[in-house]
């Protein structure tokens, strides 16, 4: 589908304006909620509210990488600046990602999404799996050991030693650089994001408990590595047509605790996203429902949930 010729003029102009008001709005949710639980967890501390840190910091992680992609777009602000600057300091840096970087990875998916050149292929060419399979899947990823392996691959491309990719696939930088070359390069990359976890745990030390810092790193590796796993398989695994735009990529028509959990900042509305991927994502259910309006999704792929998308994700025998 050409969207410029679907939509009027006026139609993508008010879809692509950008408000600052609403971008500092989905920043500071996010951020809110994290506050929010980590101070309850501070105050009562046992093990409810540790467990409903492990789960709700996981989720709000994963929407400050949501985030990232979104200001990575430059979709959030008017202003490039500080698409930039909230985009690194307050979206990538606490995850320990870099989104310059992730600007780059992420513009070739969008250039080649479904096809052998998508470099975020490996999160979904797996599926559909057997239900066994996939159980092990968010077995590893509760249990940290696909959080680890992934920001070991982090630290690898910070030293200069792979390239900057975070869909799965493994590439060596060549020729190989020196260790002090490595170093210094590590150094340079992770500045940002040890400031900002610096200050994340002088907040627990100067309250008190600094051991409840694990309360940020610890869902940073397993529950939002679980999440991660379920919004990438709705996005783009198991869709009708690898080769068609309109079936190559999914929106998910999200329940509210769905949004809270794997579906922040209306990623959901992915197929929108993908046909015209400047829209900020406050702006992305108009979008939908314009689409819907004119009868453009009637054969789009749009599922009723996650739970339908996850039953595709499993083999039937």
């Amino acid at each position: 589908m050409n969207i410029s010729k679907e939509l009027s003029k006026s139609e993508i102009s008010t879809l692509l304006d950008r408000s600052d008001l609403k971008a500092a709005w989905e920043v500071v949710f996010t951020w809110g909620v994290i506050i929010s639980v980590l101070v309850i967890a501070v105050i009562w501390t046992n093990l409810f509210t540790i467990f409903m840190a492990w789960i709700l910091v996981g989720a709000r992680q994963l929407a400050l990488a949501i985030l990232m992609h979104d200001f990575a777009h430059y979709a959030m602000f008017k202003s490039k600046r500080a698409n930039q600057i909230v985009g690194q300091w307050l979206s990538a840096y606490p995850i320990f990602l870099n989104m310059e970087k992730y600007r780059t990875y992420h513009l070739r998916h969008h250039s080649h999404t479904g096809t052998d050149k998508d470099p975020d292929m490996p999160l979904v060419e797996m599926y559909p799996s057997t239900s066994k399979s996939l159980a092990r899947k968010f077995s590893r990823d509760l249990l940290g050991i696909s959080g680890l392996k992934s920001y070991l691959g982090i630290i690898l491309m910070n030293m200069g030693m792979l390239e900057y990719e975070l869909g799965g696939s493994v590439k060596w930088i060549t020729p190989k650089p020196t260790l002090s070359q490595s170093l210094k390069a590590l150094a340079e990359n992770l500045i940002g994001p040890l400031i900002v976890n610096g200050l994340i745990f002088l907040a627990f030390y100067f309250a008190g408990k600094p051991i409840l810092y694990l309360l940020w790193f610890i869902p940073m590796i397993t529950s939002t590595m679980f999440f991660l796993r379920i919004r990438s398989i709705a996005e783009h695994g198991v869709t009708p047509d690898r080769n068609d735009p309109m079936q190559n990529t999914r929106t998910t028509i999200a329940q509210w605790w769905q949004k809270l959990l794997f579906a922040p900042h209306n990623v959901h509305y992915h197929l929108e996203h993908h046909l015209l991927m400047t829209v900020p994502s406050y702006n992305l259910p108009a979008m939908h429902k314009l689409l819907n309006q004119k009868g453009l999704l009637d054969n789009a792929c749009v599922e009723q949930g996650y739970m339908q998308v996850l039953k595709k994700a499993v083999k039937s025998n």
